[in-house]
């Protein structure tokens, strides 16, 4: 209650807030606030639906445009689902935590899906629709859709969507897709100058980008922190390798097909698709990375967009690319050929994951007694306290970071040793409210400069070793405090 504007609850700011209309709107059909059980609910639900459309942007890409058996495709579309599921990283933040980087990762798999269908879709002004509304979204939520949009552009580009010999169509086309981004950065932008946080979003993104001395102070050891560390913990310690490796290999493609078109001479057509859809997996995430290099070094979940490359990369597009590029045998050598590296790689991705999948204890910690008695606490709090209180204590605190037991109480606890600093905190809070006084312990010792307090409370629960004293604000207010206390 002592954040009564959306002003004083220092709206977040870095990034436009579309991960979370999903939630609200569920809450509005379910008829009350969200629990942290509906979130995980449809946070699972989201990983299920990448799982698959990853599974479905394979078989799709394999058999429609490099002309796969049914069977073929089928196998190796089998490989992106459980890596993408079972992967430490993604398992994690796709069942703990649903925040803008996890939300995005669906409508990236989307955009993808779509592009890789467009051309066996007669109807393609549905396609442009569907995949305008996902673009809208992911613009929504998280900034790694500037990367997927930029890299889409020119994919688009490369695959002559957007016809570039042709300028007046050219301009046409990439006046229609650039609309949808701009449409979306209006809203946040509108949203920014509503709350007067320009300036703020200024210094947040140069603080993020390191290109502030105070970002820069993160960054000193980059490569160890997040393709040592986060990669390490979320994919494997191999994959910050491999991912790599798929870079150094697209990059090589992508010269080769240059140089064969320069020299004039014939290129599989199959080499270039799917040289030009590593490039729209992969680009994106180091491009990603690369830019914002303050919030790779510190947070772990950068390396959460690299599992979709990387369960679909290394085990099926590159094996892809070795049978395109071997050439063509008879019908039934090359169907046994491909069978045979189809069932290589599920074994070869399976033994990975088998390895890397114990890693999940890092980012599950699992129990700790000293989180478990604040949690006790905090449960407490929660059921011996309403909407007008305010909490203060001696010797325990819930700050807004990290967010587990402030989601328990859904409310602050200031830490506090004088009746004078709680005066100051209540003073501007308008209406009736009462004040409490938190204690906790078997025999709970309580600040002398506290004590004058506790005689004013109007209520006294105890359970077990938890104490909370209620005093009206009025009282607080008008008690003159004595040197000792100030």
């Amino acid at each position: 209650m002592e954040f009564p504007t959306f002003e004083s609850r220092r709206p977040w700011t870095s990034a436009p807030g579309g991960a979370y209309v999903p939630i609200y709107l569920l809450a509005k059909i379910r008829g009350h606030e969200p629990t942290p059980s509906m979130v995980m609910t449809y946070n699972l639900a989201n990983h299920l639906l990448i799982a698959l459309f990853l599974s479905l942007t394979i078989f799709f890409f394999l058999s429609w445009q490099l002309g796969f058996s049914y069977f073929n495709s089928f196998l190796f579309s089998t490989i992106p689902i459980y890596l993408d599921l079972f992967l430490p990283g993604p398992f994690w933040w796709h069942q703990n935590a649903y925040a803008p980087h996890t939300a995005v990762i669906l409508p990236f798999v989307l955009v993808i899906f779509l592009e890789v269908i467009r051309p066996g879709i007669r109807n393609k002004f549905l396609v442009n629709l569907l995949q305008g509304a996902v673009i809208f979204c992911g613009f929504l939520i998280d900034w790694l859709f500037v990367f997927i949009a930029i890299f889409l552009y020119l994919y688009k580009i490369a695959r002559a969507e957007i016809p570039y010999k042709k300028f007046p169509e050219f301009l046409k086309k990439s006046t229609s897709f650039w609309l949808v981004p701009i449409a979306a950065f209006s809203i946040y932008g509108l949203q920014l100058y509503i709350f007067n946080a320009f300036s703020k979003m200024w210094s947040r993104f140069v603080y993020r980008t390191a290109l502030s001395e105070e970002g820069q102070e993160y960054t000193t050891n980059f490569f160890t922190a997040f393709w040592g560390d986060h990669i390490g913990e979320s994919l494997g310690r191999p994959a910050s390798i491999i991912l790599w490796l798929c870079l150094l290999i697209f990059l090589a493609l992508g010269l080769h097909i240059v140089f064969q078109k320069l020299l004039k001479k014939e290129t599989p057509e199959d080499l270039s698709k799917i040289t030009l859809l590593i490039g729209l997996l992969l680009l994106p995430c180091f491009s990603l990375v690369y830019f914002f290099t303050n919030t790779a070094a510190i947070h772990k979940w950068m390396a959460l967009p690299f599992s979709i490359p990387f369960a679909t990369i290394p085990f099926v597009l590159l094996p892809a690319a070795f049978l395109v590029f071997i050439g063509k045998n008879s019908k039934s050598k090359k169907q046994f050929l491909t069978t045979l590296v189809a069932l290589t790689m599920i074994v070869l991705s399976g033994v990975y994951l088998i390895n890397v999948y114990s890693n999940y204890h890092i980012l599950f910690p699992g129990k700790t007694q000293v989180f478990d008695d604040k949690a006790e606490a905090a449960q407490f709090i929660l059921r011996n306290t309403s909407y007008d209180e305010m909490v203060f204590s001696p010797n325990f605190q819930i700050y807004v970071y990290p967010p587990q037991l402030l989601q328990i109480t859904m409310k602050r606890v200031y830490k506090v040793d004088s009746v004078s600093q709680i005066q100051a905190q209540v003073k501007n809070v308008e209406g009736d409210f009462s004040v409490d006084i938190f204690l906790r312990g078997e025999k709970p010792k309580i600040p002398a400069t506290l004590k004058d307090l506790l005689p004013l409370a109007y209520d006294v629960i105890q359970e077990d070793n938890f104490l909370l004293y209620k005093i009206k604000s009025d009282d607080i207010l008008n008690l003159k405090t004595s040197p000792a206390n100030l």
